[in-house]
Order: C-alpha cells, then structure tokens, then sequence
C-alpha cells in the first residue's frame, strides 16, 4: 500500500509539473500574429472585419476604392443563388436578360406594349447575400454581405434594361447595441445597371456560378454597358458583344497590361468604336488613334493616354501601331477588336 501511495504521489506531482509548463509557455505561442489571428472566433464579425480594414474607416467609401484612375466595379458582387424575397424565400429561378433580373416564365410574357420588362419593378424589396473583395489591411480576404433592392425603373435608353437602387449592410454596427445600418452601393443613392459577372483583381471578368454585379454610374462596368453600347445582355444581336464588353471596361482605365493596372485620370475623354461596328467612330472627332483592344487588355497602341502613369515595364511590352488597320493583322482574323481615340496629356 505504502508502495502504491508513493507512485500515486509521483505520477500526481508529474501532472502538476506539466500543467504549469504548459501554462507558462502558452502565451508566447500566442504572441505569434497568425496564431492570434486564428485564435479569434469564426463567427466574431467585428474581429474579423477589422482585419479586413482599418477601424474607423466609413464602409460606404470603401466599396468603390481603386489605386487610381477609374475602376471597373465596386467591391462587391452576388450569385443568382443567393437572392430572396421580402419575406426570405429564396427565388429559384432568378436570371440576367438584356440587362435585368428576372424570374419565372420566359421574359417577353412580362414585356408592356413599350417593349419595357414589367416585372423588373416587382424586384423592390428583394434580398442579397454577397461578398466584398475590398479588403486593404489582407487584400486575400473576402467579406460577406447582406444587401437589398430599394427601388427598380425601366432605363431610359437600353430597351429592356432595368436600373436598381441598391444598398449594403454595414459589417458592424455604428454604436454599441445598435444593428449594423444599410448605405447606398452607389455614391448619391444613385441606380446601378445589372450586368453578368465580377472582376478580380488583374480585372479579368469572371462569370461562373452565376456571379453578377451591380454597375455603379461611375465604373467602367456601366459606362461600357449603358452609354457606350456594349452591354452583355445584348448578345443575341452581335456575339462579338460580350468579348467587346470585356476590351471596353479594360480600355476605360487604360489597362493596357491586363493586369488591373489603371494608366488614366477621371475625365479624360475618347471617342470609342469597334471592328464589329456595334459603335461607329465619330467623323467629327479630332483626336487621334490610341490603341486596340481585347478583353486581355491592348493589342497595341500609338501613344498612351497619359504617359506618366503608364508603368515604363508595361509600355515595353506593348507594340506600336498607327491605325486599326495595322492592329487587325496582329490578331487571328475574325477576331472583334476595339478602338479608340485619344488626346495625349501631358501632365
């Protein structure tokens, strides 16, 4: 017995021995910053949201942020997947035609005398779920986020197409015990056209799963897919359509590279037509030949728009050519290419 009592002793003060080892060397293990990163919970959404981006920087000017120049799209996008109605059930069937989201049966049985999509207006109140790829303090990381449809209206010039009033939910609330607010995805409150799709990084479109994104007025998402014509709903009328919308939002930052590199400076103007003759140049314009353009970035060009953003490595590596004639030999034939015109700035 008086044998058995000692090993029992032994083997108790042993357990205590490295329980106190263990407490002692825990919080150095912590210290390491990925270790302190992962021992945050899942589930802990300020935690999370700060090592997204700084603390105290307003979500609403975050969702449109861009090194320079202009950008293609805000920092958000959905899935068709991930879309219900007012009272949460999921909508099954939602889909993009001709630049509007619609549901159930084939679209031209909601279309008025007008031609105009009757059922775009029941989308007023519909929920989102998606992600923000904003984030600046880990440009891997993604958020996710709730949004709504405040309102939709038939657009004025794109027949078919809708515009859509959109909010985001704040990833955090603005005051203790306060729920997280909702802030326009577009600066002014203004409304955004749907288009297919959602960019990464280098600015290369991606379309699987359903993806789409809100085209805020001021993105090279919307300027291509309203004003300039090239809207990807429209492939029905030019296949070259979509491959044209992709060369567009590329040559609107003047992202000569491809590599989600913007060269230019908000309100500098050009004049822009293609070799599928969806836009025709305008015989009136001045300015002279830019570039060519694929949704891969510049097939080649005369003179960059403004050459002291344009990166000295990216400029070597694009060829020169004076029209779009000379551009058009450097592609396959049957190849749909863009052009512009340009003036170049100087400063």
């Amino acid at each position: 017995m008086k044998a058995l009592s000692l090993a029992r002793l032994a083997f108790l003060s042993a357990l205590l021995v490295c329980a106190s080892a263990c407490s002692e060397s825990a919080p150095a293990t912590l210290q390491h910053p990925e270790a302190d990163r992962l021992s945050q919970p899942e589930d802990a959404t300020t935690s999370r949201w700060h090592r997204c981006v700084p603390a105290n920087v307003p979500f609403a000017d975050l969702l449109g942020v861009h090194r320079q120049g202009r950008k293609i799209a805000n920092h958000v996008h959905f899935s068709l997947s991930s879309v219900f109605d007012a009272d949460d059930r999921p909508i099954e069937d939602a889909r993009i035609e001709r630049g509007a989201l619609v549901r159930g049966a084939a679209s031209p049985a909601f279309q008025g005398r007008d031609g105009t999509y009757l059922q775009g207006g029941s989308w007023a109140g519909v929920k989102l779920h998606g992600v923000f790829d904003g984030c600046t303090r880990d440009t891997e990381m993604t958020f996710d986020v709730s949004a709504r449809i405040v309102s939709a209206t038939a657009h004025e010039e794109l027949r078919g197409a809708w515009e859509y009033q959109v909010e985001i939910q704040e990833p955090e609330p603005r005051e203790p015990g306060a729920k997280p607010a909702f802030v326009p995805l577009c600066k002014g409150g203004k409304p955004a056209l749907v288009v297919p799709g959602a960019w990464d990084k280098q600015g290369r479109q991606r379309n699987e799963n359903g993806l789409f994104s809100f085209a805020c007025p001021d993105t090279a998402a919307a300027k291509c897919a309203g004003a300039m014509k090239y809207n990807p709903g429209y492939a029905e009328q030019n296949p070259d359509i979509p491959a044209l919308y992709g060369a567009c939002t590329r040559m609107v930052i003047a992202d000569y590279c491809g590599d989600g590199d913007s060269a230019t400076q908000d309100g500098t103007r050009v004049d822009v037509w293609d070799s599928a003759h969806v836009e025709e140049r305008d015989p009136q314009d001045g300015r002279r030949f830019e570039a060519a353009w694929t949704q891969d970035g510049a097939v080649c060009m005369h003179h960059p728009r403004w050459p002291k953003l344009l990166k000295r490595a990216c400029r070597d590596r694009i060829p020169m050519c004076g029209s779009p004639e000379e551009a058009q030999a450097l592609v396959p034939p049957g190849t749909a290419l863009l052009f512009n015109s340009s003036s170049e700035q100087a400063e």
